[in-house]
């Protein structure tokens, strides 16, 4: 290993984490977690997309962010899980509403909330496995899940996706994880 932490989320702690908010009546927070695992949306991003560029979205299958981390509009395309939860969030915002932020609420309001919620909940959700990291952790700690963390396991699978479709149209094994990886980097809004 080369002493840096994996950060992703394993399926188990997501579902641990989305059962614990819908346990606790936060339906709201199980969704934004989905919507960030399945999309590679920052939190901010989620927070503050609205419920018409969902529509957008669904209609044409690519996700359009353009409130994004260095002003980069970026381009996710959707799958069927993703699909799921964005619909999801349609039938449960209002027209001109936030899609995730419940209304009334406002944004950063709601951010701090659902960073609450993981830090709260993380040590008994988050897998023993984990290794110690200096991101967020207090002393002792293992590596802590984070809402950043769920864009790294979105990463994870979209380049294991893509790697496997250059394969698949006969590209080689080295081009095809080059490529895989710019086409990452590209949908998460990063530079390289």
């Amino acid at each position: 290993p080369d002493g840096r932490a994996d950060r992703a989320w394993t399926e188990d702690e997501l579902s641990q984490m989305k059962n614990e908010a819908i346990l606790r009546g936060h339906h709201d927070i199980a969704g934004i977690l989905e919507a960030i695992r399945t999309t590679g949306m920052r939190l901010d991003e989620a927070a503050s997309i609205r419920r018409s560029a969902v529509e957008d979205a669904l209609r044409t299958g690519v996700l359009e962010l353009k409130n994004t981390k260095g002003g980069r509009p970026r381009s996710v395309p959707l799958t069927e899980r993703s699909k799921a939860i964005l619909d999801k969030a349609l039938k449960n915002s209002a027209r001109g509403d936030y899609a995730f932020t419940p209304a009334g609420v406002k944004v950063h309001v709601y951010e701090k909330k659902i960073k609450n919620f993981i830090y709260n909940h993380r040590k008994v959700i988050q897998e023993q496995e984990r290794s110690a990291t200096g991101h967020n952790l207090d002393t002792g700690d293992r590596g802590a899940l984070t809402p950043h963390g769920l864009r790294h396991t979105f990463a994870r699978e979209y380049i294991a996706r893509r790697y496997k479709e250059y394969l698949s149209a006969g590209i080689s094994a080295a081009t095809a994880s080059a490529r895989a990886r710019k086409d990452t980097a590209e949908v998460l809004g990063h530079g390289r």
